[in-house]
């Protein structure tokens, strides 16, 4: 697909968006930093299929009222062919495949926001996924983002992430958000923003979790740490602007790599040695 000009979209469908091969999103800037290699074959691969992400985009789509449709399988499993077969026609028609348990599921989590008083207000009144896409001038790079759901207000918008969990606590949240990197997410997020003119008052995560009893909470990352997230970004940028020039997406370090393992590891192992 051709690249879409510097502007904000309202009504761009999920294909169009992630199609966009000219502009850098933040989940692939993330992968750049890990590894320009991984970067470029997963950007030439395509966007996979999985009933993992079948189940996470199902919660999305029933919680922000846009998107595929969701349609349940009556199978346990999906070892059968039958069940195989469905998920398959189901995927091409457009839909979103899900067993009649994880439909359950995706039912049950959001209840779980509707339930919770914050998270239901804030999903009241917005503009769902809402595409921006902005020229980095000084690198020659168009970065794209699309936020869940946009909130407009008299201070600013207010940009709310939606997340599926294996632990919404907010005591505990901070692991996931540093393991998936969700600070440079809104990082990101907010700079395309304000190149693009446009005010953001705050940052939301609504965060549900995929098991019983469903809990949902709603959090806010530090903003010393999104600040510190700045700098990666432009790294990010310099990296898919040079790729980009010369075709070069490296790999791992060349050479013997020398390494330490982490603290938790050498803690452990002290600890053993202090009982021998």
């Amino acid at each position: 697909m051709i690249g879409l000009p510097q502007g904000i979209y309202d009504s761009l469908s999920d294909d169009e968006y992630h199609g966009d091969a000219e502009s850098l999103s933040s989940s692939g800037a993330r992968k750049l930093l890990e590894c320009p290699a991984k970067f470029d074959h997963d950007r030439r691969s395509g966007q996979k299929n999985s009933d993992a992400f079948d189940l996470g985009k199902a919660f999305h789509t029933k919680t922000l009222g846009v998107g595929q449709p969701l349609m349940p399988v009556d199978a346990k499993d999906w070892r059968t062919k039958a069940a195989q077969q469905a998920r398959e026609d189901i995927r091409a028609a457009g839909g979103i495949p899900l067993l009649d348990a994880d439909h359950d599921r995706v039912m049950s989590m959001f209840l779980s926001v509707k339930a919770h008083p914050d998270a239901a207000a804030l999903f009241r009144d917005g503009i769902p996924e809402r595409s921006l896409f902005w020229h980095d001038q000084e690198h020659g790079v168009m970065l794209r983002a699309r936020p869940d759901w946009t909130i407009e207000t008299p201070n600013g918008l207010v940009l709310v992430d939606l997340k599926s969990t294996a632990d919404a606590n907010p005591a505990n949240f901070g692991s996931s958000a540093a393991k998936w990197q969700y600070s440079f997410q809104e990082a990101f997020y907010r700079l395309v923003h304000e190149r693009l003119g446009l005010k953001v008052a705050a940052f939301l995560f609504v965060c549900t979790e995929k098991e019983p009893p469903f809990l949902t909470s709603v959090v806010r990352i530090d903003a010393a740490d999104i600040g510190r997230e700045y700098p990666r970004i432009t790294r990010a940028c310099e990296l898919y602007a040079e790729g980009t020039r010369t075709g070069n997406w490296p790999g791992y370090p060349a050479g013997i790599n020398d390494i330490t393992l982490p603290a938790w590891y050498r803690a452990q192992i002290e600890k053993e040695a202090a009982h021998v």
